[in-house]
């Protein structure tokens, strides 16, 4: 908010100016965690996912509002997958093209031995600006999960004239369901 103040200048002589009003501007406003922009990995037609599997790439964009110069302390988020801590390729600050915000960019590589939801904490104080003002804390609840199963098949027999033949085939007929 801005401030009046008075100031008055002295030199090392002892000559003193008049007072002049001058008004400050001074940065009360905490660095704001917006709404996060989730962007889950694509098949090999580039359709998104449902769910995520080890090798898959997920990133998480999270606006912040606040106009000054902004820092993130990366040891303030931490990446879960079913609540199990995950090493974090990247966490950076750039600036949003359209509305000059910055906005934290966090690349999460999915590895193959975790299942479950995947959680972003961001602690207070994860955010500073260039004023010290520390963001508010924030829990990003994705709604993606990291399902690495594989899908066993086993083949049972199968079904001729009605009745189901089990057993290994040699010649399946032609008109069998499977």
């Amino acid at each position: 908010g801005e401030t009046e103040v008075l100031i008055r200048a002295e030199d090392e002589a002892g000559n003193k100016s008049e007072p002049t009003e001058v008004t400050v501007n001074i940065d009360r406003e905490n660095p704001i965690l917006g709404e996060p922009d989730i962007i889950l990995p694509t098949d090999d037609n580039g359709q998104e996912k449902e769910n995520a599997k080890g090798g898959d790439e997920v990133t998480i964009k999270i606006p912040i509002d606040d106009d000054s110069e902004v820092v993130v302390n990366e040891d303030k988020i931490t990446v879960t997958i079913g609540g199990e801590e995950v090493t974090v390729d990247d966490i950076e600050i750039v600036r949003d093209t359209e509305t000059n915000k910055p906005t934290i960019i966090i690349t999460i590589p999915v590895p193959s031995d975790k299942e479950g939801e995947i959680v972003v904490e961001v602690e207070n104080g994860a955010v500073t600006d260039e004023a010290g003002n520390p963001s508010d804390g924030k829990i990003v609840d994705t709604g993606l999960i990291v399902d690495n199963t594989k899908i066993k098949v086993k083949y049972l027999g199968e079904f001729i004239n009605g009745k189901f033949m089990g057993g290994v085939i040699r010649k399946p007929s032609i008109g069998a369901n499977v």
